[in-house]
């Protein structure tokens, strides 16, 4: 029974800084940036972060703690789900490809954030919508996905380096589907010899994608909410989504809403670079991400559409074995 208290306690803890969250994934999506006035507060934005340093802090020591205390998988379940890893590689890889395909029709390179178009971004969009219809037929899907990480990588020059790591995580499909490649729900049944080549490397694959999605979320925190409030503020104004309020909290103003969001948000980013607490972590960002659903239209969804498989990957078959502080 003892046993218990800490894992309730720290469950408790660990969970309730989460909320703030729900009010918004990604802002630019709903707010455009243009034209909005520059944003000044008279609010202590250094004390705002120096009690969320410590809140931080304080949570992600608890998840270190509570990874120790988590149940473990047992032998019997964990080769299971090995056994399962490369068909469920292979739906991912047909997954995003939906989302590319969809992502180049609706006019934009992997979020709607890079949407303004010149000719040569037309071929861009072009070869996003090429490598999509690849990941999802199954074929030439290695090669799809060098084509991806050269489109990324492009995206520094043409988009900023601002919008190329808010979308970190293509870099992280691209290496993923590199490694597994398409052994299943694929067209042709060609066997592709060069499969043996990666075995090496599939430990490493999983571990790679859920380090690189942290430090996209991470990015996304710090950057679209702490340094740039404004698209949150104005967001706000015309969404009543600082629920703190109606709940009674009138302290809790809609810029500290703002500074807590982001913070909440590169909190989840960090348990998911350190490899603690993944399949938690990946449960409940799954309900957060879930959520606007409910309050917009489906363009929410198709943005998200690869965030949810990666936290359905990560909910299944946990951190994996490399990049993880705790062994």
């Amino acid at each position: 029974m003892k046993t218990q208290k800490p894992k309730i306690f720290l469950l408790s803890l660990s969970t309730l800084f989460f909320f703030p969250l729900f009010a918004f994934a990604h802002v630019k999506w709903f707010v455009g940036e243009n034209g909005l006035p520059k944003t000044t507060s008279d609010e202590n934005t250094f004390l705002y972060l120096v009690i969320w340093f410590f809140t931080a802090a304080i949570i992600i020591l608890s998840g270190i703690l509570l990874e120790k205390y988590l149940p473990k998988i047992k032998r019997s379940t964990s080769y299971l789900l090995n056994s399962k890893k490369h068909k469920a590689a292979s739906l991912f890889s047909l997954i995003v490809g939906v989302f590319f395909l969809a992502a180049s029709f609706s006019g934009f390179l992997f979020s709607p954030d890079i949407s303004n178009i010149n000719k040569l971004d037309y071929l861009m969009i072009l070869i996003q919508a090429i490598v999509g219809l690849a990941f999802i037929v199954g074929a030439s899907v290695r090669t799809g996905s060098l084509a991806l990480i050269s489109l990324w990588l492009l995206t520094f020059v043409y988009a900023g380096i601002s919008e190329a790591l808010e979308n970190f995580w293509v870099l992280g499909v691209g290496i993923f589907t590199i490694i597994y490649g398409r052994e299943y729900f694929k067209i042709s049944k060609r066997k592709v010899f060069l499969n043996k080549n990666f075995l090496k490397y599939e430990d490493y694959a999983l571990p790679i994608l859920r380090f690189l999605f942290g430090f996209n979320l991470l990015f996304l925190g710090i950057s679209e909410k702490i340094l740039n409030p404004k698209l949150s503020l104005e967001f706000l104004n015309t969404h009543n989504w600082n629920f703190m309020q109606n709940f009674g909290i009138s302290w809790y103003s809609d810029y500290f809403f703002v500074i807590s969001a982001g913070m909440v948000e590169s909190i989840i980013g960090i348990f998911f670079m350190l490899g603690v607490i993944t399949r938690l972590n990946a449960f409940f960002t799954a309900i957060i991400f879930s959520i606007p659903l409910f309050f917009v239209d489906i363009s929410e969804l198709l943005g998200h559409l690869p965030y949810f498989a990666i936290l359905a990957l990560l909910l299944i078959f946990g951190p994996g074995n490399k990049l993880k502080l705790v062994k």
